[in-house]
């Protein structure tokens, strides 16, 4: 037996076209606009890692250094890129470090080694569903009245 709650079905041959333009306007702007949310970055300790784990590949720490701000997709994956950037960077390579908090990381580089994002492999791999999370942004009853 599911512990989900049972909402009424809704009539929208009821909605007055007032309420329907609001309805249609408010599924708009939840569908589409960008869930990620841009936050400052500290790679300093990537780069360590990277300094550490990848003494032959230079490039990987001074590209890690350049990580200051990103976009949390979830609690698997952060963008270091804008993702909806026009003239974003596409995957185009990769490599992974092993961090002593976060586990293994594996992280998506461009074709110009510049760092697209970071894959929390660990968790991933684990199977763990993304918890303490605020629940999405529901849609508002008032249209039903």
């Amino acid at each position: 037996m599911s512990n989900r709650q049972h909402l009424p079905r809704t009539d929208y041959s009821r909605m007055t076209p007032e309420a329907r333009a609001a309805l249609l306007a408010e599924l708009e702007q939840h569908y589409f606009t960008s869930r990620y949310e841009q936050l400052p970055f500290d790679p300093s300790d990537l780069v360590v890692l990277a300094q550490q784990q990848l003494p032959r590949s230079p490039q990987v720490a001074e590209a890690l250094a350049r990580c200051t701000q990103q976009w949390v997709e979830s609690e698997f994956y952060s963008y270091f890129m804008d993702p909806h950037a026009p003239d974003r960077s596409h995957c185009a390579g990769g490599f992974l470090l092993h961090c002593p908090v976060l586990g293994m990381l594996l992280f998506d580089t461009d074709a110009q080694g510049g760092i697209v994002g970071v894959e929390y492999l660990s968790l991933v791999l684990q199977g763990e569903q993304p918890h303490e999370r605020p629940p999405s942004p529901a849609l508002r009853s008032e249209y039903w009245k």
